[in-house]
């Protein structure tokens, strides 16, 4: 019964990272300026911590999709495509200027 165990949960233990790989790699990549279909519990500062890292980006999210959220940034429709901009057009996330 041990000896079971213990090969079931080293087997498992196995398994384990080899699917998480798997998930990784069917993710899909951000591609700058692609378009971002809202989900139901979607909010711009959720949408741009998980597609930009940084929540604050927000702002830049609603500028760059103002005339598809309408007025208040604060209600967006799921089912709605947004753009979303790349990065570096983003001052906090753009790469510092190394030279000066």
């Amino acid at each position: 019964m041990t000896k079971a165990f213990l090969s079931a949960t080293i087997l498992l233990a196995a398994l384990v990272p080899a699917g998480a790989a798997i998930a990784q790699e069917q993710a899909p990549a951000l591609v700058c300026e692609e378009a971002y279909t809202v989900r139901r519990g979607d909010t711009l500062s959720l949408i741009a911590a998980r597609l930009l890292g940084e929540s604050q980006a927000y702002q830049m999210l609603y500028a760059a999709n103002a005339r598809t959220i309408g007025p208040d940034p604060a209600t967006i429709e799921v089912g709605v495509e947004l753009l979303i901009p790349c990065p570096e057009r983003i001052p906090s996330l753009a790469p510092a200027d190394l030279n000066g």
